[in-house]
């Protein structure tokens, strides 16, 4: 399967949500050539970041990532923007996590993920509560949220988060 994209790319150069290697604009659907191979079943469009799922699991994100809601664990000081979709790795507590991912949702500015164990994980802009950790303003990683036992799916709004389970 093939994801192609069109719309605005650039907002004071740095936004980039598209997935392509420059800033323009794309009037027309171009194909996201970086997960050319890749079988993606899910694609979501935030606010200014994006994100894909492969059929194994893996998480792609890409775009804006000043307030962390692409979740890649970078130094404190080194939230920057991706043109093009990088695989992220989630941590607890500083150990690699190896459970597939199974549902995604994108906000304005923050990220949710639903893995194979249940666990709901929220990274980004937290102003209106939205990563459901209230320690945290903002959060630069992925973390672990809280664990749901039923079949669920997740939803976002602009600044929402909602877990919806059969």
């Amino acid at each position: 399967m093939e994801y192609y994209v069109a719309g605005s790319n650039l907002f004071n150069q740095w936004r980039l949500q598209l997935g392509q290697d420059d800033t323009s604009n794309l009037e027309t659907p171009t194909q996201v050539e970086a997960l050319a191979g890749i079988k993606i079943i899910k694609i979501k469009a935030g606010g200014w970041h994006s994100m894909a799922l492969s059929e194994f699991g893996d998480l792609y994100v890409w775009g804006l990532n000043d307030t962390g809601q692409l979740g890649i664990k970078e130094s404190e000081n080194d939230l920057k923007s991706y043109a093009l979709p990088k695989l992220v790795d989630l941590y607890d507590d500083n150990e690699e996590v190896h459970l597939q991912i199974k549902d995604i949702a994108c906000g304005s500015k923050h990220s949710v993920l639903l893995l194979e164990d249940g666990s709901v994980w929220t990274t980004g802009a937290n102003k209106y509560g939205q990563l459901a950790c209230p320690q945290y303003p903002n959060s630069k990683n992925f973390n672990k949220v809280c664990v749901i036992k039923e079949a669920c799916r997740l939803k976002c709004g602009p600044w929402t988060t909602v877990v919806v389970c059969n």
